[in-house]
């Protein structure tokens, strides 16, 4: 089974989810970076077994960050509170991207701080993607699109 994947990110809860579940399909996944992976998209896209990307897609890595409700007061504990949620999330995702790829963790953590754009050939040299390789659907083949918000 191939997954095209291209996405902005999200939920970092909700990624991890997705990356879980897909890791646990009973059938070899390949995913295929079709244009943008960005954010958490990356461990969702690390759940294939083979990874693909085309040649003019990118991969996008950034720390985590977290957006207060409207009208959030913001005291010591809350700050204190999202502080650790975050360096949570971030060690969630990286013990991924440590695990499914060859970066470590102390590459990871120089990282975290800035924003990256990968394009496809430093992807395959870090391990994200396995190989470049342009998307080809045989004819016949049926062809299901999700799209979310």
């Amino acid at each position: 089974m191939r997954l095209l994947l291209s996405t902005l990110g999200g939920n970092v809860t909700e990624g991890i989810n997705l990356y879980n579940v897909m890791r646990g399909f009973p059938f070899r996944l390949a995913t295929h970076n079709s244009g943008n992976v960005a954010s958490i998209g990356v461990a969702v896209y690390l759940a294939g077994e083979e990874r693909l990307t085309c040649p003019n897609s990118s991969f996008l890595t950034h720390g985590v960050t977290n957006e207060p409700p409207p009208s959030q007061a913001f005291g010591a504990k809350w700050f204190r509170e999202r502080h650790d949620g975050i360096l949570a999330d971030e060690a969630r995702i990286n013990d991924i991207l440590v695990e499914r790829t060859s970066l470590t963790a102390e590459e990871l953590a120089r990282f975290a701080e800035t924003e990256q754009t990968k394009d496809a050939t430093t992807a395959v040299e870090e391990g994200i993607a396995h190989k470049i390789e342009d998307i080809d659907i045989p004819d016949g083949v049926p062809v299901l699109t999700v799209q979310t918000r």
